[in-house]
This record gives structure tokens, C-alpha cells and sequence, in this order.
């Protein structure tokens, strides 16, 4: 069965569907959810589903999409902060307690920024990562990371690496 929509996204079993004619739409909807319930014994996730305007932005895959730019979901940005906020909090009581942070949590530490960081790169999120920065603890990490001027890679330093 062909669907036909001015324009369509998918990635995986998230997928986003785009026309002018929002009836359209939804008829194309009843037709996805019966295809899925019958053949396949699926249903959608109507939490995900949404019908709006374009210009509003659309949330696909941790991005809010728009016309002429695409910025990181709230979402992913609050689990960044928490995440942050949770090593740092780590770091906060090792030092506090004059407890050298073992390679391993060190090592753990900068993949997980790192791969937020390079999400957030592709997006021109450099104000958003700066801020979150500043209002962190990230302080507590000096002796053991560095991130480059751009914001974009936490490195441990050579004198921690084994």
C-alpha cells in the first residue's frame, strides 16, 4: 500500500509524515494504524503521535525540526544536566574527602559527556553547553579533564591516563 504525503522521515520505528492537508493526514494515520494492527499485530505510540504545524518544529530523534534550522530537544538537554550533575556531584565528594577518582570513573566520565557533546555539536549549541557549564560543578573535574575551547570534547589529562 503506497501512502502518499508530500514528504516523509524515518529512522528505525520512528518515522514522521509531512502534507498541507492535515485531514489527509489523519486519514493516512487511520490507514498506518490499521495496516500495522492487522498485518503485523502493532500499534502506534499515540504519546509520539502528533499532528501540528511545521513552523512549530517537530520532535524527531532527540531534535526539534524547523523550516530553516534544527535545535536539541529539552529532553536530551535535561538528561545531559542530569547526567552532568550526577558526576559532578561523584567528583564534589571524592575531593572533598581527598579520594583520587579512579581512571576507570575518569575514562566513563568523558565518554558520556562526550558522546552529549557530540550531539550537541552538530546543532550550534555552543550558548547552551557554555551555560550549562558555568552553572555546574564542573569545577570539581580541573584536576583530572579539559574540554577544548569550542566545547565539544572533554580530554583527560596525559598525567591521569595509565
Amino acid at each position: 500500500m503506497m501512502y502518499k504525503v508530500k514528504g516523509y522521515g524515518r529512522y528505525v520505528d520512528d518515522f514522521i509524515l509531512l502534507d498541507n492537508d492535515k485531514e489527509h493526514l489523519k486519514n493516512t494515520i487511520s490507514e498506518i494504524k490499521e495496516l500495522l494492527k492487522h498485518n503485523y499485530n502493532l500499534t502506534l505510540n499515540t504519546k509520539k503521535l502528533q499532528l501540528q504545524k511545521v513552523s512549530h518544529g517537530i520532535s524527531f530523534l532527540g531534535k526539534i525540526i524547523k523550516p530553516y534550522t534544527i535545535y536539541v530537544n529539552n529532553e536530551v538537554i535535561e538528561n545531559f544536566k542530569s547526567k552532568l550533575n550526577k558526576w559532578c556531584y561523584f567528583a564534589h565528594l571524592h575531593n572533598k574527602y581527598n579520594i583520587k577518582i579512579p581512571f576507570e570513573n575518569v575514562f566513563e566520565f568523558t565518554q558520556s559527556m562526550n558522546s552529549y557533546l557530540g550531539l550537541f555539536k552538530r546543532y550550534y549549541s555552543y550558548n547552551i553547553i557554555s551555560n550549562i557549564l558555568s552553572h555546574s560543578l564542573i569545577h570539581e573535574w580541573n584536576d583530572y579533564i579539559s574540554i577544548n575551547s569550542k566545547l565539544t570534547k572533554f580530554s583527560i589529562k596525559p598525567e591521569i591516563k595509565i
